[in-house]
This record gives C-alpha cells, structure tokens and sequence, in this order.
C-alpha cells in the first residue's frame, strides 16, 4: 500500500507493506544469561548486627545494569562504581529478617533459598572459594573481587500478583550498589 502526502516543498510517498512477516525465533533475547554469587553476612540476631555466619549462594537468571535507578526523574543515573542487579528467580528469595518465613530463621536447613541484604557481597560471576568463615574472610573475598561486583546499599523486591493470584511475568530482586 502506498501512501502519499503533501509537504512543505513538494510529495512523499511512503510503502508500506501490507502484511508484515513476524521473525522467526524465539522472541526477546535473554537478559538474565548470568549466574552470580551472593555472600550473605548473617547477623546475631534482629538487634544485634555482630556477624555470626557467612552463606554463599549462586543464583542463576541475572543481569546487571551499571548506575542506579532515579525514581524520581524515572531515569538511569550513572556514577562511578555504582550498579544495579537483576535477579530473575524471585521465587526462592527471602526477606533478610528472623521472622517465621525470614531468611535468617530458615539459612542453616533451606538451602535452596536465598537472600540479599544492605552490606553483603555481589560477585558479577559463580565463584570457587568456598564461604567465609570469619569476617577478615569476607573482607579478603571483597578485595579479591573488587573489580566484579562491591557490597550492597539497597535491595528491593518486585514480586506482584494478578487477581487470579497468577505471577507477574516481571517479577524480579534488585541489588543495588548506589
């Protein structure tokens, strides 16, 4: 179908296809190709910050975006050293608190799951070392890394439903290094 029109200084005609082909493929590549690692720093308890434990986990389904998130002007803000992950598996994530369906409660026996709090460890990859056991460890690994990933400042959950209590397909963990 051709479509022609008027301007300033003369015509244009525009083609336009009348049925497009839709590509082949699966669609939208995968963002969240990543596997990284999380060293939770495990406190003593809700009001007594001391570390007690350290827990490493490797969480697959991620990406990361370098700059933080300005909610106030809806825009990416790029400052050296600052950088926001995106965890896609939000259904093993826990709250970092002591709570009956906290993380803390439940680290030692439910392996499987994960959290992410203000001061523990991101690495940009799946690591070999094994978890620290003392807190001159934690700061060894978080020197050793200090070029692929840094310690959190903020982490956020994005975990909606639909009324059918379905999961939002956008459903995600935000680490943020701000």
């Amino acid at each position: 179908m051709k479509i022609k029109f008027t301007v300033k200084y003369g015509e244009n005609v525009i083609d336009i296809p009348s049925a497009l082909e839709v590509p082949k493929g699966s669609g939208l590549s995968n963002l969240y190709d990543k596997t990284f690692t999380i060293i939770n720093q495990i406190p003593t308890s809700q009001t007594i910050a001391t570390k007690i434990a350290w827990v490493k986990h490797t969480v697959e389904h991620c990406d990361k975006a370098d700059g933080i998130f300005d909610k106030s002007t809806g825009n990416m803000v790029y400052k050296a050293n600052t950088f926001t992950v995106y965890l896609r598996d939000w259904q093993n994530y826990r709250e970092p608190n002591f709570s009956e369906s906290g993380y803390y409660s439940l680290y030692s026996t439910e392996k499987e799951l994960y959290t992410a709090a203000v001061g523990d460890l991101v690495i940009f990859r799946e690591i070999d070392d094994p978890a620290p056991t003392t807190i001159k460890e934690f700061n060894d690994l978080r020197t050793k890394y200090a070029n692929e990933g840094g310690i959190l400042t903020g982490v956020e959950a994005f975990i909606n439903y639909h009324s059918d209590l379905s999961p939002w397909r956008t459903n995600h963990i935000e680490l943020i290094k701000g």
